[in-house]
């Protein structure tokens, strides 16, 4: 009876302070919409955005509590609408919480919390860490995926036991990957690697096959303590990047080194046992830990992509505790500023545990090779055949898009943008290009796009050392009804008109002229020379 009675005046004490308080107090509330919240290895689909609030993490109501396995009904979710109190209740725990405070009662025991659950657009929300805590689960933040990631103890226990009882080893390991990316659930290429590793050299070696609408495309990496070195076949120099420039890819995860940082932690928190007998354990679960380096830098950057989900199956032998496999699919939306398009990737790894490979070839000419500056990637394209050095604030698409677009999103407003479209018109030995004529064509092409369009300037001038035109013009795209500028570089070479188009909403194209203008400057044709 005295516990019940110090529980009233407890929560009478609370409401009636911070209603006041609640009232008065000016809220600091950011949307965090590519937020990924991870219970149990399966990732949340919120009918409310998560937020930040307080420096911490908000998720809805019902979205949080149900997920958490708390049922959804008036008795283990009460919402007391006149004082902005919420009871929750799940087996024995009892935790009632008012809108607007840091102190909360968890079964009958007042505690102090980081950040007050709120109202916004009409959506409770609750601080995700102190409400999944209080329900015995263990939470973890990882800002590699931009994840917060909760489990029951015993399943991460049960997870790191496997990880930790996988035997490292110091011999040659060969292993083959295939990606595939479909768009709109059509096919757009498949890539297919055969990788060798000696972890004592630490030194990588891949072949890579591209396969798009009948067209297959060559390239090898090499990799070693200081450098990851590309070069596309056919092509005489190597791209070399010093790895102390560019940060090795965190997502290709060695399972059997176990660095137990934040994202390692988060990464066995997302996954559970689904299987296990005699010859096989699986491990499934729904984290962005691949995803991140398989998509970061492209236009499926997952951690821009509030819609992107990603599964991860984990194979491992049974009885040499041995992984065999490893499966990756990756879902979201691809947007610009004139479309939105979905897609999935998978990757599917399958090592060799056996003793057939036992060195890795280093290639012989690596002392042949070229760098690009920090703070920059080289952006590729089988089909034009063409070099481009881009910031890597930019975005780049595959090597084998055939309408490739170099785009740049501000990241605080979508609607402000600019690309650059790199593109090539090729004529029959027997017709000579006429510049005069592609430009023509070109801009009237481009007044489908833009109306009211005024050539701002049309010059003639030496690009690379060819005769080239240039045109500057001003319009009104047709679709976002947004003033934008274009302008059009066009050189002939031999039986090949190049066009370089750079355009873009008026106020972005022109504060990243300088930037499209390096980008265009640094065009080349293969072969590195």
């Amino acid at each position: 009876m005295k516990k019940a009675l110090l529980y009233t005046v407890i929560l009478i004490t609370v409401c009636i302070f911070t209603t006041n308080l609640y009232a008065d107090k000016k809220e600091v509330v950011k949307e965090i919409p590519t937020l990924k919240v991870i219970i149990d290895g399966n990732q949340l689909k919120p009918s409310s955005i998560p937020i930040n609030y307080e420096g911490r993490v908000l998720v809805g109501l019902r979205d949080l509590l149900v997920a958490l396995g708390v049922q959804n009904d008036s008795e283990h979710i009460i919402w007391d609408q006149d004082n902005k109190t919420i009871k929750v209740s799940k087996d024995s725990k009892e935790i009632n919480l008012v809108i607007g405070s840091n102190k909360a009662i968890v079964d009958g025991a007042e505690v102090n919390i980081d950040a007050a659950p709120i109202i916004y657009k009409n959506s409770t929300y609750i601080p995700a860490r102190f409400i999944a805590q209080s329900l015995s689960k263990l939470v973890f933040w990882d800002s590699y995926t931009n994840s917060v990631v909760m489990c029951d103890e015993e399943n991460y226990k049960e997870i790191e036991n496997i990880f930790d009882s996988e035997k490292s080893s110091n011999k040659v390991v060969f292993k083959t990957t295939t990606d595939s990316l479909s768009n709109n659930g059509k096919n757009v290429y498949t890539t297919t690697n055969e990788i060798t590793y000696d972890p004592s050299k630490n030194i990588e070696a891949t072949s890579s096959k591209i396969e798009s609408e009948g067209q297959v495309d060559y390239i090898s990496y090499f990799e070693n303590d200081k450098y990851y070195y590309s070069k596309p076949d056919g092509h005489e120099k190597w791209l070399r990047i010093s790895k102390s420039d560019k940060k090795a890819d965190e997502g290709e995860i060695d399972l059997a080194k176990q660095n137990k940082n934040d994202s390692m932690n988060a990464f066995m928190a997302s996954m559970v046992v689904t299987e296990k007998n005699d010859e096989r354990i699986l491990i499934e679960g729904s984290t962005l830990y691949f995803a991140v380096s398989m998509t970061k830098g492209s236009e499926m950057d997952v951690l821009k992509d509030k819609t992107s989900t990603s599964k991860v199956v984990l194979e491992y032998n049974a009885s040499t505790n041995s992984l065999n496999k490893i499966e990756v699919s990756v879902e979201g939306n691809i947007s610009n500023s004139s479309s939105k398009k979905s897609y999935e990737l998978k990757r599917i790894t399958v090592i060799n545990n056996d003793d057939s490979i036992t060195s890795v070839t280093v290639p012989e000419d690596l002392n042949n090779f070229y760098t690009v500056p920090k703070g920059y990637k080289e952006y590729y394209n089988f089909n034009i055949g063409c070099y481009l050095v881009v910031p890597d604030t930019w975005i780049t698409p595959g090597m084998i898009e055939k309408s490739p677009v170099v785009l740049y999103l501000d990241p605080k407003d979508s609607k402000k943008w600019c690309s650059i479209i790199p593109e090539k018109i090729y004529f029959g030995l027997d017709t000579k290009p006429s510049l005069s004529t592609t430009s023509t064509e070109v801009i009237k092409n481009l007044k489908k796009t833009f109306s009211n369009t005024k050539v701002l300037k049309n010059e003639k001038i030496k690009f690379k050392g060819f005769d080239a035109v240039r045109i500057t013009l001003k319009g009104i795209d047709t679709k976002t009804k947004v003033s934008s500028k274009i302008q059009v570089t066009l050189f002939q070479e031999y039986n090949t008109v190049t066009i370089l188009i750079y355009m873009g909403e008026e106020k972005t194209f022109d504060a990243k002229s300088s930037e499209a203008k390096k980008i265009i400057d640094s065009w080349e044709n293969p072969g590195k020379g």
